[in-house]
């Protein structure tokens, strides 16, 4: 049997195909089992930067519709969407399903359900954070307390949806798993000391508290330098603050880069920082993956303690902690950290080693096939898969 007639035990379900930000949804749809997964997505974003060959079904819905033509398309796919994506996962033989994001094919959760899938959900960013502080997704997000799982990115999400009525025996904490170099990386000494931020552009990552944290620092090591990475609705605003605070030398904001290019400047950086924060609306982080990049790579870390964060970070150990909005302290350890090469390396070791041990993609992969019962599959040798 060719491995395009394999069975597609695992369905799983996105948002959009390709978006740069979500590089974690790349590893699922890819690398938890190749060539046994087909993919259900709404539509390819619109410059996709990762791509799959397994089997799609796009169901080509408008995200961001004008308000009236939601509603409609939501009455329509509540009927339709079921149907199509019922047939789809019959015609490649599934037996697990996983959604990605709680709000994701909700309307479809009991057809799957009778037709004796099983159905797991993943909840990732805004799903488990604003929307769930909304009575609409409250509502909605019930049906989901008799779905076979709810996999969660740390225990601090896990405890929030258990104190909103879902059943602790559903949800499990899978740590996102990003690739571990076999030796932690040794940076030389150079003459300017470079600090990393790398994320959406957007009020829960913190991109101008981590600015001002900068600025502050820079009054004590002149030799230090900002890259910011990544697009968001706060670009250009932010890009004006960096130039009313005459930052542009020393300051450089690169947009959106792909994967591979960010991964090169995690390389060439001497400290990875970023000020998470709750947003005025509730809005929180889970466990960004920029910032287990940066252990993986050995990059000293300087966050906050908000969400999951602490659950990666022990602060003075592998990486440094301050509370949110304090950004006299972050701005210390930045200092501290850029006058210390030494220190720099001791704690991005601590970091290598953490990672190393509890956020790699191979620990990952494992959690999720074995909560997904599928964990046969993922044991059989790679030419067959």
């Amino acid at each position: 049997m060719r491995k395009t007639d394999l069975p597609k035990q695992l369905c799983i379900s996105l948002p959009r195909i390709g978006e740069l930000s979500e590089t974690f949804l790349d590893k699922h749809v890819n690398d938890i089992l190749p060539s046994r997964t087909c993919v259900i997505a709404n539509k390819y974003a619109a410059s996709p930067a990762w791509q799959t060959s397994n089997p799609i079904l796009l169901l080509h819905l408008r995200l961001n519709a004008p308000p009236l033509k939601r509603i409609l398309r939501e009455l329509v796919g509540s009927y339709l969407e079921p149907k199509r994506i019922l047939a789809f996962v019959r015609q490649h033989e599934s037996e697990a399903f996983i959604a990605e994001y709680m709000s994701t094919n909700l309307a479809s959760f009991k057809e799957i359900k009778r037709a004796g899938l099983r159905w797991y959900t993943f909840g990732h960013g805004v799903d488990i954070s604003k929307k769930l502080l909304t009575h609409k997704w409250q509502t909605r997000y019930r049906r989901l307390r008799s779905s076979d799982g709810i996999f969660v990115r740390s225990n601090s999400i896990r405890n929030k949806l258990i104190q909103c009525g879902f059943p602790a025996d559903k949800i499990s904490v899978v740590y996102s798993g990003v690739d571990v170099p076999t030796e932690p990386i040794d940076r030389p000494v150079r003459d300017e000391v470079r600090v990393l931020f790398v994320g959406r552009l957007v009020a829960k990552k913190g991109p101008f508290l981590t600015l001002q944290a900068f600025e502050k620092a820079l009054l004590h090591v002149p030799n230090l330098r900002l890259d910011i990475v990544g697009t968001g609705y706060l670009e250009k605003s932010l890009q004006s603050e960096i130039c009313d605070r005459k930052l542009e030398s020393t300051v450089r904001l690169l947009g959106p880069l792909p994967h591979s290019d960010v991964l090169k400047l995690v390389r060439r950086s001497d400290i990875y920082a970023m000020h998470c924060a709750t947003t005025s609306e509730g809005e929180t982080e889970g466990l960004p993956t920029a910032i287990l990049e940066s252990m993986a790579h050995a990059l000293p870390v300087v966050s906050t303690r908000h969400a999951g964060i602490p659950e990666a970070i022990d602060d003075g150990d592998s990486g440094y902690l301050v509370n949110e909005g304090d950004i006299g302290a972050m701005a210390e350890r930045l200092v501290a950290l850029a006058a210390n090469p030494r220190l720099r390396r001791q704690l991005g070791q601590a970091g290598y080693e953490r990672a190393r041990a509890q956020f790699s993609w191979e620990q990952e992969r494992a959690r999720i096939l074995e909560l997904t019962g599928l964990g046969f599959y993922g044991r059989m040798p790679a030419s067959v898969l």
